[in-house]
């Protein structure tokens, strides 16, 4: 397992939301985490609106993440 505390209350960005991507979501999440999530199919990026974390394309504004 991967000690996670230091992205505690951070800015977290995660490319990519199929299995591995949704379970870091909810893991960073959990640790209160700001996380913005993209993927590049349109179908999961509307499963991702309803998991209930931000779409972003943050690739376009670097200051969003720590």
């Amino acid at each position: 397992m991967v000690a996670l505390q230091k992205y505690q209350n951070k800015k977290i960005a995660i490319y990519g939301m199929g299995i591995t991507g949704c379970s870091a979501a909810r893991a960073f999440k959990r640790l209160k985490a700001r996380v913005f999530c993209w993927d590049d199919n349109k179908t999961t990026r509307k499963k991702i609106k309803n998991l209930k974390f931000p779409l972003s394309k943050f690739w376009l504004n670097k200051k969003l993440i720590d």
